[in-house]
C-alpha cells in the first residue's frame, strides 16, 4: 500500500457509519473508563474469585469536556450528539 490509508479526505458520516478509527477508539476509551473495564480485568485476572468491583456509571445527563475541535474533536462531539 502507497500513501494514506485512514481517508483523510472523506468527510466523516456518522450517519452511515463512516466514521474515523480514531473516533471510535476514543469513544472505545470513553465507554471503558465509565465501565471500569480496566479494574475489573485486572480483578478477574488475579484474585480468585475476582469479579466486579463497582457498580458502573450512569452515562445519562452527564456532560462531555472534548478539548479541541478539529477533525477528530468534531467527529466524537458529534457522535455524542446522536447518542
Amino acid at each position: 500500500m502507497v500513501g494514506r490509508t485512514d481517508r483523510a479526505n472523506q468527510p466523516q458520516d456518522v450517519k452511515r457509519r463512516k466514521v474515523h478509527r480514531t473516533t471510535q477508539h476514543m469513544w472505545a476509551l470513553i465507554l471503558a473508563l465509565a465501565r471500569n473495564i480496566a479494574v475489573d480485568d485486572l480483578v478477574a485476572k488475579t484474585q480468585p474469585g475476582g469479579w466486579q468491583t463497582d457498580m458502573a456509571v450512569n452515562l445519562t445527563r452527564k456532560t462531555l469536556g472534548i478539548v479541541g475541535l478539529g477533525k477528530l474533536g468534531a467527529a466524537v462531539a458529534q457522535v455524542s450528539m446522536l447518542a
